[in-house]
């Protein structure tokens, strides 16, 4: 990874290439109108890697409790460089304050980001079949634990 990478909660002025980004990465991409909206829904659970430009984003929230990466991209041109990693570890750390687990839906075909997840210690709780896409593709459900703590009482045997 280029050590000129910078992370940093979105801007307003970063949408229209996150959207470029999302156009160029999913066969069924989010119109501009729904990163306004993550926007203010997210807040810095979305975020953006830039260099002079932006190379990818991430956008993760809390729900009941629980992270949920709800979707993360980047610019073909600058894949297997880090930066999904970069982002990945970001969002993860911005999450774990208040969530003590996170979880994710990630297509089935996508290997590379399941390989990416997989690093990270997430593991495969199931599947959604029958059309979760828009596309009529199945999703992957991943999870993981946030906090590792051995003093966690939700992970200690009696």
């Amino acid at each position: 990874m280029n050590s000129s990478l910078k992370l940093r909660t979105v801007e307003t002025g970063d949408l229209d290439q996150v959207a470029s980004i999302e156009d160029s990465s999913f066969p069924d991409p989010y119109p501009p109108a729904v990163f306004w909206w993550f926007k203010f829904r997210a807040g810095d659970g979305f975020i953006v890697a830039l260099e002079d430009e932006v190379l990818g984003y991430a956008i993760s929230e809390i729900h009941q409790g629980e992270g949920h990466i709800v979707s993360m991209a980047v610019s073909p041109e600058h894949r297997r460089e880090g930066v999904g990693t970069a982002l990945l570890q970001e969002s993860l750390k911005r999450l774990a304050p208040s969530a003590g687990e996170v979880y994710l839906e990630v297509r089935s075909t996508n290997k590379a980001a399941v390989r990416l997840y997989e690093k990270f210690s997430f593991t495969k709780t199931g599947e959604v079949k029958h059309r979760y896409y828009p596309d009529g593709e199945d999703a992957i459900l991943m999870r993981r634990a946030l906090n590792h703590s051995p003093f966690d009482k939700r992970r200690t045997a009696r």
